[in-house]
């Protein structure tokens, strides 16, 4: 009996040795890193805005095999991901790539998956569920807020255990991966969230039969409740880079700037100058933002809004002057100034009218005159 347990303890510990001696190492170092893409959508006017977008990695639950599918494991570790920043009117680089399609612009960068912390000791496919999140002015996140990151651990020839794959899919996945199909469905190259943008455009008309056509007014605007930093671009083709003041009153007019940039606060405020039939257009200004414009009329009559027979463009420019609730759609808004003069009727006009008659007798008295003075001539004779 003694014999028998001997041996039986004998071959427990040969067991025991055996799986010591191929069980396999765990791998983890810098290597292992999945990179996914970050799209930024915007219009093809509009410039990048700054925004911040951050991401949060938990283990996806384990999927045990079933006909046809292989096994997940709950992924383990810390998987790191470094949060993807866009700055206000970045430019494209080797960093952002930046393309643009009929209306729309996009602006691409890549966000890394670093897998370093994470110890994989056997064989198999570890699965992550990422989530992205990101508060920005103006930007609508990608309606499906997560992804499953699926990281396939084999051993290689040397025994070794080495990260063979990825699979990125949209969304949250909780079914097991084919074993045979070579292809995998439901696949995802990242997220696209959207900037949403308008343009603003006031422009400036004059009636009357006292108003002037070439006389610049000043137009104040305010741009609020948008992202710090953001660089608007402003048409200004419809309009003159450098007024020329046609006032002796006036002071020295300021030139029309192609860009604005809002500050710290989010605020921006600037002035333009626009006469008769010119337009400003402010673009790329973010949904949601508000603003308000004012002008300097002189002594015109002024009012709201500008018809489209008058209008340059054929377009009624009759929106509010001012949005304290955030633009959701395109602007068009300005001013109408009016300034009419009747000429006074009394005795100018009284005067006016008898001149006929008044010529007529000057014109008798200078006949008579000069028939009497042929005829006394004539009796001398």
């Amino acid at each position: 009996m003694k014999k028998i347990l001997v041996l039986c303890l004998s071959i427990i510990t040969v067991l025991s040795m055996t799986v010591t001696a191929f069980a396999y190492t765990a791998i983890n170092g810098p290597a292992n890193e999945f990179k996914f893409n970050k799209v930024l959508s915007m219009d093809k006017d509009a410039n990048i805005p700054a925004a911040t977008f951050s991401y949060s990695v938990s283990p996806g639950d384990a999927v045990p095999a079933g006909n046809g599918t292989v096994a997940v494991k709950a992924g383990v570790g810390t998987p790191i991901i470094a949060d993807v920043v866009y700055t206000a009117n970045e430019a494209a680089s080797s960093s952002m790539t930046v393309n643009t399609s009929g209306d729309t612009k996009t602006a691409t960068k890549q966000a890394t998956v670093d897998l370093s912390g994470c110890s994989y000791t056997e064989p198999g496919i570890y699965r992550y569920i990422i989530t992205e999140s990101g508060t920005n002015t103006g930007v609508t996140n990608d309606p499906i807020s997560t992804r499953t990151l699926d990281v396939y651990v084999q051993s290689n020839t040397d025994g070794n255990l080495e990260v063979s794959g990825f699979v990125f899919y949209e969304g949250t996945k909780t079914d097991a991966p084919s074993a045979t199909a070579t292809t995998a469905t439901g696949k995802s190259e990242g997220y696209t969230n959207t900037y949403s943008s308008y343009f603003l455009e006031f422009g400036k008309e004059v009636k009357g039969n006292f108003g002037s056509l070439d006389q610049y007014f000043e137009f104040t605007v305010t741009i609020s409740n948008v992202a710090p930093g953001a660089v608007f671009p402003v048409d200004i083709s419809r309009a003159d880079a450098n007024p020329i003041a046609n006032d002796a009153t006036e002071v020295t007019l300021a030139a029309n700037p192609t860009q604005i940039t809002v500050g710290n606060d989010g605020t921006v405020t600037q002035k333009f100058y626009l006469h008769d039939g010119q337009y400003i257009k402010i673009k790329g200004v973010s949904a949601d933002a508000k603003y308000t414009i004012s002008e300097n009329a002189h002594d015109y009559t002024s009012s709201p809004g500008i018809e489209a027979a008058d209008s340059s463009d054929g377009t009624a420019h009759t929106d509010a002057v001012s949005n304290t609730t955030g633009v959701s759609a395109n602007t068009l808004t300005g001013f109408t100034n009016t300034k009419s003069a009747v000429t006074p009727t009394g005795i100018a006009n009284a005067v006016l009218s008898f001149m006929p008659a008044i010529l007529l007798a000057l014109i008798a008295v200078f006949g008579i005159v000069f028939f009497s003075r042929k005829r006394k001539v004539n009796n001398n004779n």
